[in-house]
């Protein structure tokens, strides 16, 4: 089947990274899509909760524009009401109210992750540990889709190398996360793996996330003085810094709050090793994707880094099931479009 050209693909930004990529990993998996980013921003939380019911009263396209305005700052994509043949996608919550109130019969409309509301849309892509019933509409995926590419990685690594002036040596990269709703951080979970590595042979480079503690963030400083002359401390933001630091990498570490970041990393063909933090409360659903990644072998404990410094080789993923989802999804967008 082919696909007429110059499709336009909307892609509803909560503002979130992972959730941005992850829109992006399916978008371009639409052959010849112009994709469009349009930011999803709700005047107050009494506006996003009145979003999540003027969804099911768009009953036309003057409703459907009158609810956005008063719901959402600076909307100002009204062409997307009108566009034929449109696709629109969104990832999570925040978004997926407004992808459900555009929905109409002329548009396509894919959510990814666990939405609300089941029907109206085109395309649900979901992560293997989300509850959900099997359905026509409904595709299950082992993790966070990525839109990384090994070309993309290599020419990242090769710029951040040339900007920080890093030497010519091997890599390991480690990405820190904080606190969540499960989870809790301080030092003393990281410490044993920068100890670690203080020892190897490995230059290290760390990178923290807008949710690390300060009081986190200083110790790492005063760990990275100490050991200035074989690591890194990478503070600068963004996608550049987040590929050029996996496609470096020999090895990467990631704390077990960062699913998305974990999913990076095994889209960069490395199966990471997990820093485990402190549960501050249960999730049968991260718990359940936990036992995914190490009944599949994804991933490895930290702890275990003395096994495989001497053969990083056996942490690159030979498997092509994560392609192969990517694949499936693909093929799925080819019958709906």
């Amino acid at each position: 089947m082919t696909l007429s050209t110059g499709r336009s693909v909307f892609i509803l930004d909560d503002g979130k990274r992972g959730h941005l990529n992850q829109s992006l990993a399916v978008a371009q998996l639409i052959p010849e899509a112009h994709i469009h980013t349009v930011p999803v921003i709700y005047k107050t939380w009494f506006t996003r909760g009145l979003m999540n019911v003027f969804c099911h009263m768009a009953w036309s396209e003057v409703l459907r524009k009158t609810y956005l305005k008063l719901c959402l700052k600076n909307w100002s994509c009204d062409s997307l009401l009108s566009e034929k043949k449109a696709v629109i996608v969104s990832t999570g919550s925040v978004t997926e109210p407004v992808n459900y109130l555009l929905s109409t019969e002329s548009k396509t409309n894919i959510a990814i992750l666990k939405p609300l509301r089941l029907k109206k849309f085109d395309l649900i892509i979901v992560h293997g540990h989300d509850k959900i019933k099997e359905k026509k509409n409904v595709l299950s995926t082992t993790l966070a889709l990525s839109k990384f590419n090994a070309h993309e990685l290599k020419v990242a690594a090769l710029n951040l190398k040339q900007k920080l002036q890093l030497p010519d040596t091997k890599f390991v990269s480690i990405f820190i996360g904080g606190h969540s709703r499960f989870y809790s951080i301080d030092f003393s979970h990281l410490e044993p793996t920068l100890n670690n590595l203080g020892q190897s042979s490995l230059h290290t480079l760390i990178t923290v996330s807008r949710r690390t503690p300060i009081d986190v963030t200083e110790h790492i400083k005063a760990w990275h003085k100490k050991n200035s002359y074989k690591a890194s401390l990478v503070l600068e933001e963004g996608e550049a810094v987040v590929k050029g630091m996996l496609g470096l990498a020999e090895c990467i570490f990631v704390t077990e709050d960062s699913v998305s970041m974990i999913s990076e990393a095994l889209y960069s063909g490395k199966k990471p090793f997990i820093i485990n933090l402190r549960k501050t409360k249960k999730s049968k659903k991260l718990q359940k994707l936990k036992q995914l990644l190490n009944d599949r072998k994804y991933t490895v404990d930290a702890s275990k880094f003395n096994e495989f410094k001497n053969n990083f080789s056996a942490l690159y993923l030979n498997e092509t099931s994560l392609e192969e989802e990517k694949n499936k999804i693909k093929d799925k967008l080819l019958e709906i479009l």
